[in-house]
């Protein structure tokens, strides 16, 4: 789910600041292998937060 939400974000959704282009930049360069990896690690960061 994370992966499809983070396709949708990079071609639907207009970066609103810098960070959000870098991350929406690095998206559009991985290949799906990457993409995959990029989903997993924002999730377990948004889990990591819940525990702080």
């Amino acid at each position: 789910m994370a992966y499809d939400i983070g396709n949708y974000l990079s071609t639907q959704v207009e970066a609103q600041n810098n960070e959000e282009a870098i991350l929406r930049d690095l998206w559009n360069a991985a290949d799906q292998k990457e993409q995959h990896a990029i989903a997993n690690i924002m999730v377990k960061l948004v889990q990591n937060e819940g525990t702080k």
